[in-house]
């Protein structure tokens, strides 16, 4: 998930040739729309959205009972940002620009870890 558009559909279309299903979302609003009704494996979202933070998203799926893996890709690489993400359980806090091959290497990680909800 994340709000620039471009970005977005780059991530989406680099895992559609890894053999990767996903789906984007602009925000996380229209993510937790859907996240009651739906079985994901893992959420890649950004820090720094309008609305509802990337950080405050995973703390909200992690009060609902989630352990969804949540791998954060952010600009926002400071120390304190990326501790406070891993604190709450982050699967990866990658900063931009992206190392695509280690982005996939978590996405893999990640869908192997045990566990859903």
């Amino acid at each position: 998930m994340d709000d620039n558009e471009a970005m977005r559909d780059a991530l989406l279309n680099l895992l559609q040739v890894e053999g990767l299903y996903a789906e984007g979302y602009a925000g996380a609003g229209a993510f937790l729309g859907d996240f009651p009704s739906r079985a994901f494996a893992c959420l890649v979202t950004d820090v720094q959205m309008p609305g509802i933070s990337g950080l405050e998203l995973q703390c909200r799926l992690r009060a609902m009972g989630s352990d969804i893996p949540v791998i954060f890709v952010t600009s926002a690489g400071d120390a304190a940002t990326m501790a406070q993400a891993r604190a709450e359980g982050a699967s990866a806090y990658l900063t931009k620009p992206l190392a695509t091959a280690e982005f996939v290497r978590q996405i893999r990680a990640a869908l192997g870890a045990p566990g859903r909800r």
